[in-house]
């Protein structure tokens, strides 16, 4: 290609952006959809099917009567916080994959994350399983149960580090996290760990995820059950279409 930088400097180049619209309707006279609304970057490939929610939201809206200025008001009350949500967990899957996968630290989280999906299948779904594959999640339940997983993942990695400075004395660095919900047989952790550990996870108590943990602390450390915890509902993987 030996006309490469006169082509490139001569072609108009595209521009990536987000879209924030003040006010998605006026008065029950005009309604925005889609991306002249709520425009995103392509970075967890959601915008087509965004629009395509706000299609199937608006229609339900319209089975009853049509009061078109509540219609749209409800409407944009219902869509803005996923609009929202979406547009930001895009921006932060960008940064993640241009920064964050070559840093140790995003590693381990991610492995203990796997290791969480593949024990509890029911109860646990990454953040990326949540936006990509589960329709009856909302964004903005997805971007919350993203921020608490995160939370408790760096819990969990700072406790495994702790608990290797208590065995050995150091902990080199990029110390791997608890490899015992990785798939491989659970090792006998120190007794430190474990008590930080679960005393952690009980702060979350109260949280589908946060009972996962507890329920996994428990069964490996032989504490018993915990017995009558409500955990929500399940969804198995498989069952729901892929959001697009």
């Amino acid at each position: 290609m030996p006309d490469l930088l006169t082509e490139f400097a001569s072609h108009p180049q595209g521009q990536l952006g987000t879209v924030h619209v003040t006010a998605w309707q006026v008065a029950g006279r005009v309604l925005l959809l889609g991306d002249a609304a709520h425009a995103i970057v392509p970075f967890h490939g959601q915008g087509m099917n965004a629009a395509f929610e706000d299609c199937a939201v608006l229609d339900a809206l319209l089975e009853r009567p049509a009061d078109w200025p509540a219609v749209f008001a409800q409407f944009e009350q219902s869509r803005r916080p996923n609009a929202a949500a979406i547009a930001q967990m895009a921006l932060e899957n960008y940064t993640e994959m241009r920064d964050a996968v070559l840093d140790a630290r995003f590693v381990r989280r991610r492995d203990l994350a796997l290791g969480l999906e593949r024990r509890f299948p029911d109860r646990f779904h990454s953040a990326l399983l949540n936006v990509m594959f589960h329709p009856e999640i909302p964004y903005a339940e997805a971007l919350r149960r993203g921020a608490l997983q995160a939370q408790l993942l760096d819990e969990l990695d700072r406790e495994r580090a702790a608990s290797r400075i208590g065995a050995r004395g150091t902990a080199g660095p990029g110390a791997p996290a608890a490899d015992n919900l990785s798939g491989t047989p659970p090792r006998r952790l120190v007794m430190p760990w474990r008590l930080r550990c679960v005393a952690a996870l009980e702060r979350h108590e109260r949280d589908w995820i946060g009972v996962i943990l507890i329920r996994r602390m428990h069964a490996a450390f032989d504490v018993g059950p915990l017995g009558g915890v409500e955990t929500g509902k399940k969804v198995s993987p498989g069952t729901s279409p892929a959001r697009g």
